[in-house]
């Protein structure tokens, strides 16, 4: 969290004027579309969590949304959706299956 002098919460606002154009400028990044500080750094966060394969619930909650389903309206297009990754996760239950006896949970 980030104070102003008198100790008190700083508003987004105050955060993007102050803070974040600055750093932007400062690396030689500023770019309109990057001004709004803490809603970028929201959207990271949410993408990153989901490429890493972070459930949309738990990123719901993460984020203060009550609806799992807002999240989904937003981030699917960064769902991961490659074939080599559920080809992947179903061979590891099927050979961990094998390892462990062979029978079925189901």
């Amino acid at each position: 969290m980030i104070y102003t002098r008198e100790s008190k919460q700083t508003y987004r606002h105050s955060f993007n004027h102050h803070v974040w154009k600055p750093a932007l400028r400062e690396a030689g990044v500023f770019a309109p579309d990057l001004a709004e500080g803490f809603h970028v750094l929201r959207h990271f966060f949410a993408s990153m969590l989901l490429v890493q394969g972070i459930s949309i619930r738990a990123l719901a909650e993460y984020q203060g949304h009550a609806d799992p389903a807002f999240m989904l309206r937003v981030y699917t297009h960064l769902m991961p959706s490659n074939y080599e990754r559920t080809r992947s996760a179903v061979g590891k239950i099927f050979s961990h299956s094998a390892a462990a006896g062979g029978g079925s949970s189901c």
